[in-house]
């Protein structure tokens, strides 16, 4: 595998009279997630707490990272309730989430 630094902002800067540009990441690699590919796992179902197993045991960034996590994952994993109008369903969203964040006061 080689290593490569890829200067988007100074490539798109560049092309700054394209109309449009395209940028294909697909096959992309860095140190970070390289790691994550050999998850011995037997069911599905456990990638994403494996996943974040290891990524709080690599960082220190809040009190709690994992029960932080979790309540997010829980909260962007509800679904629109029957007869719910879609502003009613992203304000309830938004209210949790600010909620788990410790933000409601803030908004």
């Amino acid at each position: 595998m080689v290593s490569l630094l890829i200067y988007f902002k100074e490539i798109f800067s560049k092309l700054s009279n394209a109309y449009f540009i395209m940028k294909n990441t697909n096959k992309l690699y860095s140190n970070e997630f390289s790691q994550h590919q050999h998850l011995n796992l037997k069911d599905v179902q456990d990638v994403e707490p494996e996943l974040i197993e290891q990524y709080v045991s690599q960082t220190d960034l809040f009190h709690d990272e994992k029960l932080l996590i979790n309540s997010l994952m829980s909260v962007l994993n509800k679904e629109k309730g029957e007869g719910e109008k879609t502003y009613d369903f992203e304000t309830r969203i938004f209210s949790e989430i600010k909620d788990i964040l410790g933000l409601s006061q803030h908004f």
